[in-house]
């Protein structure tokens, strides 16, 4: 068409003009060819025979024949047969999940030989640079270690032998351990890969671990909810809302709680265009997160309709007015998923609710607030618990319209309005003023406690920059975590909901700017309770400035180095991305003439080498004996651990023992332990413990329901060892209040009991071994001359040289701490704390009344190099 032949123009041709030049040389196949198939073969010349519609008519006789259905025909697949192929002649090695840094770890290769005749054998083993082999033949230029095949081995027809050989990681990360068989006749090449890790847990700082680095984090949010948000959408994000043992109803009601207050979020300020395109499949998400989770919460319910904090534990006040009210909460959205609430109520009613109005605990599970004997005491927790108990009642006015439930909520608001005036605890006065403000208790009594409640804020500022409560008469220190700042997050958050039912905005915004900043990474706070509340503060209060367009120009700047980053912030794009901060400089954040509001956060994380016992509550030990018995098909060695924590009692408060408390056994590496054991202490007749878990880096986590402070409660299992670790750093036993995890104490202890620590390499072998340590120089050493000095003394990466006299020495840990007076000073730095590591060269400097027949040759050698290294 496109050089105009048989008379159509070059120009653009219309698809109608197309078609019929076409049919000018149709051959039967173009538009108008026939009027179906027969017709196209006949205009075109052709004659085309078929049976394809033919009858074939038949006659049979009277008979009957047997009928019979012809399967149609297929394609036969046979069953996939598994072949199990192996070598006849191979090696294995057991390499554990992770190892600490240096750790001298013994590993066993086993060699299997499965021919009918012994064969000769010999294991090359190489190490990638990082890792320390012990009798490594030859280090290579990358720094990788390997042995050689020095002399062959015999081994057995159908039988097995087992090589150990031991290693030292000295850096982090993942290395290669390659193993190489060479047999008679074949070759078998093993690749395996070994985690090293840092001595200790990753948390926020006080004695930083030595060689290891502090990171500082800087982040910003546009939407009080910006982290919470994240969180839910996110399942791996959600754990750090509340980093606790799994296992009970509470720990369950967690994965429900921050989705609900997000997805409350959303709905009602109708925000879910922050999503973009994939706001439909994020809230089909979050309504089947809640849904799983209120299954999963079922699982804990009682055939009485009464919940329990463990699966099949007896029925809890407590935890059946806290299901409740999260289930009273999620039912706005899910309103066919609580069919039997309102038996659950009942049960309140029927079982727990006394005379006079007030709920009772009829489980032996206390919360944290619910502590203590003392007669004053006893009335705060009975007025605790009915508010808390009243709060679950208002959310089903509606769902539960019956006048039994309405007799019982009047007779708790009279309980507490004839109590409230009494209360001498600011944490319970705080409850109780928003239970009965949101049970629209309009009373004198309730008015009094409220201005009561206010005349007791703490204020930072004139005018108020933060305003915020804590349970008198607790001290605090506001930098480190402690109980008074879990429980002041609470306090505050049930103040704070209070101030917002009454409309007071401009009185709430000081505490909001406190209760933002106590937010943690992650979005969550302390604990879980106070966590909760504190989410609902925010959730409410989001609700109220969503009014406010979000367009923030957010400016982060190095007081002294200058720019640093620039946050754009809009209702889209609510979160910066977080960027690493420089460590030697402070930073200042400023916001242009913007509209919104938004929340810069600074994180500092380092590793720690002891925690402090400033806030210990429990006093605790470890005991650890080899077990003598012999276990069938067991050729390892098995070791009795009993665990032994006590509460300290606080008599001034009538705190006689801990609440809900958690007992977290980490086991060095190479120890195992037994499963059985915890079962049995998990499901026997007195039930030692309520819940267990083994996490995969060897911590056994288990959960009681009270620690008594008379006695010591005594966990004890047995552990396995399933391989060998030498210079083997110490277990951790810690003990913490669930509902208050930074208040943990913590020990460390010898895994092997009374044998002293294993040492895998003796005298010149540990060179290699002990490559980070510092090490002493012989002494008296006449060889080391003037120059050797010097020249150790004077390398760019030596900032020290001085002379001390050691005053003591302390165990942190792994680590030895030694405390020096210094006494003559050559080279000085900064810092005044730092590790002896393979850089550091020491030597003893005998004193003017030491005795020898070398010392004065000695000290003198010093002296000239001290005044060599002064004039230089």
């Amino acid at each position: 068409m496109g050089n105009g032949r048989d008379g159509i123009s070059p120009s653009k041709v219309s698809s109608s003009q197309a078609l019929l030049q076409l049919e000018k040389s149709d051959l039967g196949c173009g538009a108008g060819g026939g009027e179906n198939n027969v017709d196209v073969f006949r205009m075109a010349g052709l004659t085309f025979l078929t049976n394809a519609n033919a009858d074939d008519p038949r006659e049979k006789g009277d008979e009957m024949s047997p009928f019979k259905h012809d399967t149609p025909v297929r394609i036969c697949v046979a069953d996939t047969l598994e072949v199990e192929v192996i070598k006849d002649v191979f090696v294995n090695v057991h390499i554990p999940y992770s190892v600490v840094r240096g750790e001298q770890i013994e590993l066993k290769a086993t060699i299997y030989n499965y021919r009918s005749s012994k064969s000769r054998f010999c294991l090359k083993i190489s190490v990638q640079k990082g890792i320390c082999l012990f009798g490594a033949a030859k280090t290579l230029k990358d720094g990788s270690q390997a042995n050689t095949c020095s002399h062959l081995k015999d081994i057995q027809s159908s039988s097995i032998m087992v090589e150990t050989f031991k290693v030292l990681p000295l850096e982090l990360g993942l290395f290669s351990i390659n193993l190489t068989l060479h047999s008679s006749l074949d070759k078998d090449i093993l690749l395996k890969t070994l985690r090293v890790v840092k001595e200790f847990s990753y948390t926020v700082p006080r004695y930083i671990v030595p060689k290891t680095q502090l990171v500082k984090t800087l982040s910003i949010k546009g939407n009080l909810l910006g982290d919470v948000i994240q969180a839910a959408v996110k399942p791996e994000a959600l754990k750090l809302l509340a980093d606790l043992p799994q296992g009970s109803a509470e720990r369950e009601l967690m994965n429900i709680i921050p989705v609900f207050y997000v997805y409350d979020y959303l709905e009602r300020t109708d925000s879910w265009d922050i999503f973009g395109s994939d706001r439909t499949s994020t809230e089909i998400n979050l309504l089947r997160k809640m849904k799983r989770g209120i299954i999963s919460v079922s699982s804990f319910q009682r055939q009485d309709f009464s919940y329990s904090m463990w699966k099949d534990g007896e029925a809890s006040t407590w935890v059946t007015a806290f299901v409740l009210k999260v289930f009273g909460q999620v039912r706005r959205y899910m309103p066919d998923q609580f069919g039997t609430a309102c038996t659950s109520l009942t049960w309140l009613i029927d079982i727990c609710q006394m005379d006079d109005g007030s709920f009772r605990e009829v489980s032996d599970y206390k919360p944290v607030a619910l502590q203590g004997t003392l007669r004053d005491q006893e009335r705060e927790n009975r007025m605790y618990l009915t508010a808390f108990t009243l709060i679950a009642f208002s959310e089903y006015k509606k769902p539960c319209p019956f006048q039994k439930f309405a007799d019982a909520e009047n007779r708790a608001v009279g309980y507490l309005l004839e109590n409230i005036a009494h209360s001498q605890n600011t944490f319970v006065l705080a409850i109780v003023t928003y239970a009965l403000t949101q049970a629209k208790a309009n009373h004198p009594d309730l008015h009094s406690a409220y201005l009561r409640l206010k005349s007791e804020a703490q204020v930072k500022g004139t005018p108020p920059a933060y305003r915020f409560w804590k349970e008198t008469p607790i001290k605090f220190d506001a930098s480190i975590p402690s109980e008074g700042n879990a429980r002041m997050v609470e306090t505050t958050a049930y103040t704070l909901l209070s101030v917002l039912l009454k409309g007071d905005h401009d009185y709430a915004k000081p505490v909001m700017r406190w209760l933002t900043e106590e937010q943690r990474f992650g979005g969550g706070f302390y604990s879980t309770q106070d966590t909760i509340i504190a989410l609902e503060c925010l959730t409410e209060y989001s609700i109220l400035i969503k009014r406010l367009t979000l367009d923030m120009n957010v400016k982060a700047s190095y007081k002294f180095q200058g720019d640093f980053h620039t946050y754009q912030l809009t209702s889209s794009n609510y979160i910066g991305r977080p960027v690493d901060a420089s460590l030697k400089d402070d930073i200042e954040v400023c916001a242009g003439s913007n509209t919104g509001t938004a929340a810069v956060t600074l994180r500092s994380v380092y590793y720690v080498s002891s925690i402090s016992e400033d806030t210990c509550d429990f006093q605790l030990k470890v005991d650890v004996t080899l077990d003598e018995k012999k276990y069938y098909m067991s050729f390892n060695e098995v070791r009795l651990l009993f665990a032994c924590a006590k509460y300290k009692p606080r008599r001034r408060t009538g705190q006689f023992s801990s609440p809900h408390a958690v007992m977290d056994i980490s086991l060095p590496n190479g120890l195992e332990a037994n499963e059985e054991d915890l079962s049995l202490l998990s499901n026997s007749v007195d039930q030692m413990i309520s819940s267990y878990e083994i996490t995969p880096d060897g911590h056994v986590v288990m959960q009681v329901d009270s620690i008594p402070g008379n006695e010591f409660l005594c966990i004890g299992f047995r552990t396995t060892e399933i391989y060998r670790v030498g210079m083997s750093s110490p277990g951790t036993f810690s003990v913490y209040d669930y509902h208050d995890p930074d208040k943990k104490c913590t020990i460390f202890y010898n895994a092997y009991g009374e044998e002293s620590l294993v040492k895998l390499c003796e005298g010149s072998e540990c060179r290699c071994m002990e490559a980070e340590c510092g090490h002493m120089q012989p002494q008296l050493d006449m060889s080391i001359t003037l120059d050797t000095r010097k020249v150790a003394a004077c390398q760019e990466n030596i900032a020290y040289v001085y002379k001390v006299v050691i005053k003591s020495s302390k165990e942190e840990g792994s680590f030895v701490k030694y405390h020096a007076v210094l006494l003559e000073p050559y080279k000085l730095e900064l810092l005044y704390q730092y590790p002896l590591d393979d850089l550091t060269w020491i030597e003893w400097w005998p004193s003017p009344n030491t005795a020898c027949d070398s010392c004065q040759a000695f000290t003198e050698s010093l002296d000239e190099f001290v005044d060599d290294l002064f004039l230089s």
